[in-house]
């Protein structure tokens, strides 16, 4: 049961946080997210979230020319438009979007692998697929973009709060769980790798709970699994107690945040001293995946950790599997000494050879 009071401790504890972790100032809070004006301009080719927005605003402003509504083919495209904002913006009950499954093509030089991809909030389809070609190119690998839908920016932020605060296991979650369940329960695949951005980063947290929930234990499918996330808004993830070790955590995790970051801020570095997994940071601002986590990874600017001496480490695993690198394996050991239940056996094994 959830009484009044935990929940009022909750959300006073979480407005405490997000009043910290404000900027000074209105443009400090866009730069943090949207990152200094002077990067943003991009070429046309770009991948970048910047030169995605440019085009989209070319594409409105050419919808909305006034000499073109009298044209049937002119006024379509302004409804369609309108349509869109609405969409992004003001979404209608009963017509919201579903979770699905998007694939990313790539040449499939990794049979034994499974990737995936869940985006963040305010996130469309085009702007997922955008991620998605990025994550592609970087990487060399086939993906499945898992697509978490956009309700609008306000009811996308209070499932936040509800996920990341409360618990509530989200439709997004569900899908997602059940997709990564099949990819660990298949014995051709040795890696399962799972991204998430943002508020994907909560909805991977509670995919991860939700597999170890149903298969604590099991070295065979959780130890495939490896979790990557970029501005996490979530505080953590969890790991196996049953075969979680210091030495090998299972899943393994990584999370990548720029100190600049105000959704970072919010979340993973929030606690970055007490969460499961390797945090790296980088001295930078944004928050968008594209511009400000995957290119700086792909330029090879290092994120790095910060270990018990306070030392800097750039070691973080994910490096390694750009441009199709393929880094080792991580086995689970099995424990030195045998379970009482195994020795127990032996003995009545010696017995019975004994007495035939």
């Amino acid at each position: 049961m959830v009484y009044a009071a935990e929940v009022l401790e909750v959300l006073a504890r979480d407005l405490m946080i997000t009043a910290k972790s404000l900027p000074p100032g209105l443009r400090a809070t866009f730069d943090s997210i949207l990152g200094p004006p002077q990067e943003w301009d991009d070429g046309p080719e770009s991948l970048s979230e910047h030169a995605h927005f440019r085009k989209l605003i070319e594409q409105r402003r050419e919808a909305l020319i006034l000499a073109e509504l009298g044209s049937p083919g002119g006024f379509w495209r302004a409804v369609k438009l309108i349509d869109r904002l609405r969409a992004r913006f003001l979404p209608l009950p009963f017509f919201s979007e579903r979770p699905c499954s998007i694939r990313q093509h790539a040449p499939d030089r990794f049979p034994n692998e499974a990737w995936f991809f869940v985006n963040g909030i305010a996130t469309d389809k085009e702007m997922l697929q955008l991620n998605g070609r990025y994550l592609s190119r970087l990487f060399q690998r086939p993906i499945e973009l898992i697509y978490n839908p956009t309700e609008g920016p306000f009811a996308d932020i209070l499932e936040c709060i509800m996920s990341r605060t409360f618990d509530f296991v989200s439709e997004p979650a569900e899908y997602a769980l059940e997709r990564i369940s099949i990819a660990l329960s298949n014995p051709a695949k040795q890696r399962v790798i799972l991204l998430g951005h943002s508020q994907g980063g909560i909805i991977v947290a509670n995919v991860v709970g939700g597999l170890i929930q149903r298969f604590s234990g099991d070295k065979e499918r959780l130890g495939k699994l490896e979790v990557y996330t970029f501005a996490s808004a979530g505080y953590d993830i969890q790991v196996d107690p049953e075969i979680d070790t210091p030495t090998r955590r299972v899943p393994y995790i990584e999370h990548f945040a720029n100190t600049g970051d105000i959704i970072a801020k919010l979340g993973v570095l929030e606690r970055q001293h007490s969460i499961n997994g390797r945090v790296f940071t980088l001295d930078k601002q944004g928050h968008f995946l594209n511009a400000h986590y995957l290119a700086e990874i792909e330029a090879a600017k290092p994120y790095t950790r910060r270990d018990e001496d306070g030392k800097r480490h750039d070691d973080a695993r994910l490096y390694e599997y750009r441009d199709g690198g393929i880094p080792e394996l991580l086995p689970i050991r099995a424990a030195p000494a045998p379970e009482r239940a195994d020795q127990l056996g032996a003995a009545l094994k010696q017995v019975v050879v004994g007495l035939s």
